[in-house]
């Protein structure tokens, strides 16, 4: 199966996450989410220790970029979100 890459690009034109980080983010943003932050939480051993370490460097690489492309402030300071309870 072949996923899409999302559409973020470096001054080369290279794809700035490969395709494992953008599976992985795609499926934090399911239910699995659930299944991925409950052992680190609880700070227990990780069933799924490849996925977190695709999700770790795909968010690494958005700040990032953010940091030098996004909406930062002359500070360094920029806008995280993160999933809301409801």
């Amino acid at each position: 199966m072949r996923v899409r890459p999302i559409e973020l690009r470096d001054a080369g034109g290279t794809p700035i996450l490969n395709e494992a980080e953008v599976l992985a983010l795609r499926v934090y943003t399911t239910k699995a989410y659930i299944a991925i932050n409950a052992p680190l939480r609880e700070r227990e051993r990780h069933p799924l220790p490849v996925t977190v370490k695709f999700l770790q460097s795909a968010v690494e690489k958005l700040r990032a970029r953010e940091l030098v492309h996004g909406h930062g402030t002359d500070q360094g300071t920029f806008d995280l979100w993160r999933g809301i309870r409801g």
